[in-house]
């Protein structure tokens, strides 16, 4: 005769979990997915910022390449804006520039003023600032010439063969206008004013060199 083992009616009760279990496992869960949550606000302004100044970067690269390949005459005679005065005369704006969020150069009609059309595909503005190259004559060289930031005159040097470049990529979204926060005196964004009105600008700075040139 076959015999089978005897099982005890709760047995089958004893793999699974009871309600306290579960409930406790729930809120374990519950805080962490809390805590995650509240991560990924800094996580993706963290994300956003990393991914902007890259951009930033790279339209800085291609602004410096662009210049450097300019005729260095050339170059300095197409800012436009000019600070005039004999000695004071120490800088030129080139025109605007405008890129999209993928780094990518908007073409404009009015580089200082893009239709609303426009505006819809523009995510940087790129604003840059030169310094004049000195006196051909050492002789008639200044020492109060400033050369770079800040654009405030004070012993320096003014080499005839060198332009000092300030670019600013400010994310004004093609809507905002970089032209009530520019410094008059030195054709730059005020860094005040672009925080008071929640503007960020990047500041970045290169040096354009003449060459081929004859004594």
């Amino acid at each position: 005769m076959q015999h089978f083992p005897h099982r005890h009616p709760l047995a089958s009760r004893t793999a699974g979990f009871s309600l306290v279990e579960v409930t406790l496992a729930l809120g374990v869960v519950a805080i962490a997915l809390v805590a995650l949550l509240g991560l990924l606000p800094s996580g993706m302004n963290n994300f956003r910022a990393a991914m902007d100044s890259q951009v930033a970067g790279e339209i800085f690269q291609r602004v410096v390449a662009d210049a450097q390949e300019t005729d260095f005459d050339t170059l300095i005679k197409s800012g436009t804006d000019t600070e005039k005065g004999g000695e004071g005369s120490q800088f030129y704006r080139l025109p605007l520039r405008h890129f999209d969020n993928q780094g990518t150069e908007v073409k404009v009609t009015n580089p200082d003023l893009p239709t609303p059309t426009e505006a819809k595909a523009i995510l940087y503005t790129v604003r840059v600032r030169g310094s004049l190259p000195g006196d051909p004559d050492p002789g008639r060289h200044t020492a109060t010439f400033a050369t770079s930031l800040p654009g405030v005159a004070a012993p320096r040097f003014n080499p005839r063969g060198l332009t000092f470049l300030t670019v600013q990529i400010a994310a004004t979204g093609g809507t905002r206008q970089l032209s009530s926060l520019v410094d008059s005196q030195t054709f730059l964004v005020s860094s005040s004013l672009a925080a008071k009105s929640t503007l960020t600008v990047r500041n970045y700075v290169a040096v354009v060199a003449r060459n081929g040139y004859k004594p």
